[in-house]
């Protein structure tokens, strides 16, 4: 796995994303890229995939039904933004691991951060009709 272009990446956020330091009931933020790094199938059946952000690594699994098929379809090593991983203590596998909701990659996530802004001016937009409504209606 090339490491490089994830470097550059974090190396522009403040602060550089760390999944060591990922703890119990924690939300991962959605801004952390992460590679990547193994998935692991049991009877041609998705049990778990792990990220990494070169130096620990983070299983992760799912619930969401199409998820697993996504993820046999993204090559290893490719560079994917978590959205809605919980983090979670495995009794079983004696660490932390994330559930996910979902994921894009990459090139998916300036379109996903592009629809999260639009929704936020549509709803401040709302909300300031709604007030100037009321101003106007409760000024007579």
């Amino acid at each position: 796995m090339d490491f490089a272009l994830y470097h550059i990446l974090t190396q522009q956020l403040s602060p550089s994303p760390d999944l060591s330091l990922v703890k119990q009931g924690q939300l991962l933020p959605e801004e952390w890229p992460v590679v990547l790094e193994k998935i692991s199938t049991f009877r041609k059946k998705v049990q778990f995939f792990t990220i990494t952000d070169g130096k620990t690594p983070l299983i992760c699994y799912s619930s969401v039904p199409d998820l697993y098929n996504r993820i046999t379809a993204t090559e290893l090593g490719t560079i994917i933004h978590l959205l809605g991983a919980r983090t979670v203590f495995d009794q079983q596998h004696r660490c932390y691991v994330l559930h996910i909701e979902d994921f894009v990659t990459l090139k998916q996530y300036d379109e996903h951060l592009r629809r999260i802004r639009e929704a936020e001016a549509r709803r401040l937009a709302d909300l300031a009709d709604e007030m100037a409504e009321y101003h106007r209606t409760h000024r007579d």
